[in-house]
């Protein structure tokens, strides 16, 4: 493709213009890869997509050639290039996470476990602590519910303050 001119002063490639068959120039500004005429005509250029080599129209933006039709193709050129490379130098690295010694609310056996939220030794344990005090917890929510209904009724010495739990 990079053919020396007759003068051999500066190197001449095919036009950015993938439908032009003319020949431009190897330069800086983008303007010098396409050819005159395809400078002088302002309509958008046409391009072949380097993913799926279909061909699309566009207008140069940000001074930079497209070299992708779409998003999709955009996506996945930039994971060929910028993926693969970058997880390699950035692995993932697990850390191990301690064993932390816990007793059982409802047995009060200890065991070992790694979750710190963890508050029974198996989920048999779980559910029935559950079972026990769910009635307990309902009653106690119902009554504190019961008692803010009615505290603009008593006389402002008897008004307790209720605690939330």
């Amino acid at each position: 493709m990079n053919q020396t001119s007759i003068s051999g002063k500066r190197k001449m490639v095919k036009c950015a213009n993938f439908v032009c068959i003319n020949e431009g120039r190897i330069g800086k500004p983008i303007k010098y890869r396409f050819c005159l005429s395809c400078i002088r005509k302002h309509q958008p250029y046409v391009f072949e997509c380097d993913i799926c080599k279909n061909i699309f129209t566009s207008e140069i933006k940000n001074g930079k050639l497209p070299k992708t039709c779409g998003i999709k193709c955009k996506n996945i050129r930039r994971y060929r290039i910028y993926g693969k490379t970058w997880r390699k130098e950035h692995p993932i690295i697990y850390k191990p996470v301690p064993k932390v010694d816990k007793t059982c609310r409802m047995c009060a056996k200890h065991f070992m476990g790694f979750e710190k939220n963890r508050l029974y030794c198996s989920v048999k344990c779980g559910q029935a602590y559950y079972r026990k005090y769910n009635k307990l917890i309902k009653y106690y929510k119902l009554i504190t519910e019961r008692q803010k209904q009615y505290l603009h009724l008593l006389k402002p010495q008897e008004v307790l303050y209720v605690p939330q739990r």
